[in-house]
């Protein structure tokens, strides 16, 4: 099919939260024609809702699906929305000519859009898509202390363990409102980007002779770090707030046993802030379209995924 010009282009935003609202609302502004299904309505203000998927997708070049696009792997994310939207709907032989974006999307996904020929892309792999999502992260990581803490962020101590996006932004809010910040990693390069800032740093395998002295800590670490001896450590009521992913880096057994200060806040982004990163998801969005994406591309993603 002959691609066609952007103002034109017609993208169906399939499902998601205010995120996908919000992106929805970035495309329209940019010049794309809209059409929006399987978020709640209360979410939507003036789109142009499909009363249908098929509606939404007719004549569709676009879909645009939430983050994550599912939780297990059959039935669309669609929080807040009254009907079920499976997978296999979208990705399937009445639909080869779209380009399909989703977010986190795992093997199954790709292995069905392969069997038809879909163009199956992840806008969550994108590198800025994780950098913009690491701002409302670390702003609502701060919320979460402030809220929890019982002294002011100035003049505290914080440690943050793991030094990737999430902790190079974070060490930059707290360094910036006067808190003594020290950051752990275990590869030398982050290592020596937290010395290029004046941090001061200590490899994570000896976070525990610094744990007493820390007023909150901030984990980034997506594997667990923190089992009972270290958060026996911890001074009673520090809040050890949890910023990583699935399972996290924190013993929950021993944390509940130890009756550890324990936040587990994930997916801080579509919760704090979720106009701004449903841009930031539009926004990564256009970049690739006017990348080339191309077949190509959503095979590499395929790779990568097993």
């Amino acid at each position: 099919m002959k691609e066609k010009n952007k103002i034109n282009a017609k993208i169906a935003v399939i499902g998601g939260d205010r995120r996908q609202a919000a992106a929805a609302e970035y495309f329209a502004g940019q010049g794309y024609n809209v059409v929006i299904f399987g978020v709640s309505p209360a979410d939507c203000y003036d789109l142009k809702m499909a009363d249908t998927l098929a509606e939404a997708l007719y004549d569709a070049d676009i879909a645009v699906l939430g983050l994550p696009y599912s939780n297990d792997g059959v039935k669309l994310c669609c929080p807040g929305f009254s009907r079920e939207i499976r997978i296999q709907d979208i990705l399937n032989p009445q639909y080869t000519s779209l380009k399909v974006f989703g977010g986190r999307l795992d093997p199954s996904a790709y292995a069905l859009a392969d069997v038809y020929g879909i163009r199956l892309f992840d806008y969550y792999d994108r590198e800025e898509l994780c950098v913009l999502n690491a701002i409302p992260t670390a702003e609502g990581a701060l919320a979460i202390a402030l809220n929890e803490m019982k002294t002011t962020i100035h003049g505290s101590y914080a440690l943050i363990t793991g030094y990737g996006r999430i902790g190079r932004v974070l060490s930059g809010m707290l360094k910036a409102l006067g808190c003594r910040v020290i950051v752990s990693a275990r590869h030398p390069s982050d290592l020596a980007w937290a010395e290029s800032q004046a941090l001061s740093w200590i490899h994570t395998s000896e976070i525990s002779s610094v744990i007493p002295e820390a007023d909150v800590i901030f984990n980034t670490i997506p594997h667990t770090i923190f089992c009972e001896p270290e958060l026996s450590r911890l001074r009673s009521g520090v809040p050890l707030i949890d910023l990583a992913s699935k399972p996290g880096g924190v013993d929950l057994e021993a944390a509940k046993r130890l009756g550890t200060n324990l936040i587990w806040a994930l997916s801080l982004p579509g919760k704090v802030a979720p106009i701004t990163a449903g841009h930031y998801i539009a926004r990564t969005i256009i970049h690739m379209l006017e990348d080339n994406v191309s077949e190509n591309d959503s095979r590499k993603s395929t790779a990568s995924e097993k």
